[in-house]
């Protein structure tokens, strides 16, 4: 949590249990997004849909990039999402991404 809001902010919440409104949690970075309860649902799907249509492979190395750069020292972090990089860019999916970029369509992935 300290990662997310800070150290100050973790310790406070942690350290007196108060519970925080969904607006102080938007405020603060915990959470993304506020929604409406009815409109829950529909932007979680509208969200999905628009992750899935990017390339798989770029999504996951990304997350992996962000999840396992956390872990390390920023050069590592670094030096992590630079391999990466080179991965997804010598991908079919990145042609494919580029190509329909150029032809100024959706690409199919």
């Amino acid at each position: 949590m300290a990662r997310l809001v800070g150290s100050g902010q973790a310790k406070h919440m942690i350290f007196t249990g108060e519970i925080i409104s969904a607006a102080q949690a938007f405020t603060i970075g915990l959470v993304d997004q506020l929604v409406q309860p009815d409109q829950l649902m529909e932007q979680a799907e509208k969200l999905a849909q628009t992750i899935c249509a990017k390339s798989p492979n770029a999504v996951r190395m990304a997350k992996e990039s962000i999840d396992q750069g956390l872990l390390g020292t920023l050069s590592e972090g670094l030096r992590l999402e630079a391999g990466l990089f080179g991965l997804c860019f010598a991908s079919p999916e990145q042609k494919e991404g580029m190509k329909a970029f150029l032809e100024k369509r959706p690409a199919s992935f």
